[in-house]
């Protein structure tokens, strides 16, 4: 019983350091001049600016995610997690949206300025990433439209300037070959694009729409027995056609662990794209066992 009630001592130590946190993450990006996110955009909260550009009528729910892979800490073998605060947002027309704004590490808190990390948004079961925080309010409005623009290019890109004795230099010598060269008609056309081969991470709030077959996972009789009850979160990676390849319990109870991996690699999404291409993506499902649950 000893080894129990210190094993619940330090979850719950856990757990209340992970709500401070995530207070703080929260209130940071909350409060933050939105032109430090973008140069181009007014000079005021971030909140007040967000809450016009998604209107009140939309649903707001803002928690700490991890945003981008574990990192090494400089010297150090040591691991950490990026940290961000994210907002979901479920928009009047039925879109949902993830915005999520960088703001330190699990380690080590809340720690430099926060940065604008990405936006995606979800309509009709294809994602429109945001490249830029000042498109996130068109984007909103019509994310078709952005979705096959050419990649912007560096503002420190020297012009091609001709050289003026151009038409002095030699002429390269021809090779009259009697082979004849494919037309531009007959040249093979471009490969499609190819989805990039890393997950992307997306907020389980934006792909609930798109959930085909869901499964809550039924609470083990050991578990029962230990008193074990509470959220356990699984990381789970989608594949291009919707089925769950990978899943894996991060947090709660080990002895809920089993019983909420099984559940979620029974999950079943619509295929996601991004920009029009089939794309796996990765997500956190929570579920949550309680004394009653059957």
């Amino acid at each position: 019983m000893k080894i129990s009630v210190i094993a619940l001592c330090v979850w719950m130590g856990v757990v209340t350091q992970m709500e401070s946190l995530e207070k703080q993450a929260i209130s940071m990006a909350q409060q933050a001049p939105v032109s430090s996110l973008d140069a181009q955009l007014p000079d005021r909260p971030f909140s007040s600016w967000f809450g016009e550009v998604v209107g009140r009528d939309a649903g707001v729910v803002w928690q700490l995610s991890e945003c981008g892979g574990p990192a090494a800490a400089p010297g150090g073998t040591e691991q950490d997690l990026p940290a961000c605060a994210e907002a979901s947002v479920l928009m009047p027309n039925g879109n949902r949206m993830i915005l999520a704004i960088s703001v330190g590490t699990f380690k080590k808190g809340v720690t430099g300025q926060p940065a604008f990390f990405r936006a995606v948004i979800e309509s009709d079961g294809q994602l429109y990433q945001v490249r830029q925080l000042r498109d996130l309010q068109a984007m909103m409005q019509s994310p078709r439209k952005f979705a096959n623009l050419p990649p912007e290019l560096p503002a420190d890109l020297q012009p091609v300037i001709l050289r003026s004795d151009a038409a002095k230099l030699p002429t390269p010598a021809v090779d009259f070959d009697s082979t004849p060269r494919p037309s531009n008609e007959e040249e093979k056309p471009p490969s499609p694009p190819v989805a990039p081969s890393a997950p992307q991470k997306i907020s389980q709030s934006v792909l609930e729409g798109i959930v085909i077959k869901k499964r809550m996972p039924s609470y083990p009789l050991s578990a029962r027995s230990m008193n074990a009850f509470g959220k356990v979160q699984v990381r789970i990676v989608i594949s291009e056609t919707g089925t769950v390849i990978e899943a894996k319990a991060i947090s709660g109870h080990p002895a809920l662990f089993n019983a909420a991996v099984d559940a979620a690699r029974e999950w079943v999404y619509k295929p996601t794209t991004l920009n029009g291409i089939p794309t796996k993506v990765e997500t956190v499902l929570t579920f949550t066992f309680s004394p009653g649950s059957q």
